[in-house]
């Protein structure tokens, strides 16, 4: 799956959830020169997943891709969801 940044402070999902792990959470917001907090938000935002995303990446039907828009990880996808034979792709 392709590489997603935050679209308010533009920090990579990969290094969040990462830094999530390491119980050292990045938080959404940004600084100024001198150090000070010029906004913080209360959590990160990603855009959408894509039709062609979700169609050839995830393997979702194409009749089923607007239930899976904001999904995190392929679990979240009903197998009864999937293209046929997405296991073995």
């Amino acid at each position: 799956m392709s590489e997603r940044d935050c679209l308010q402070c533009g920090e990579s999902q990969a290094a969040i959830r990462a830094s999530q792990s390491a119980r050292d959470p990045i938080f959404c917001g940004a600084v100024d020169y001198f150090g000070e907090c010029e906004w913080e938000q209360e959590r990160h935002r990603f855009r959408d997943w894509s039709d062609k995303e979700l169609i050839e990446g995830w393997k979702v039907q194409p009749e089923h891709v607007d239930k899976y828009r904001r999904i995190m990880n392929g679990y979240e996808i009903a197998d009864e969801h999937r293209i046929e034979g997405w296991r073995n792709a």
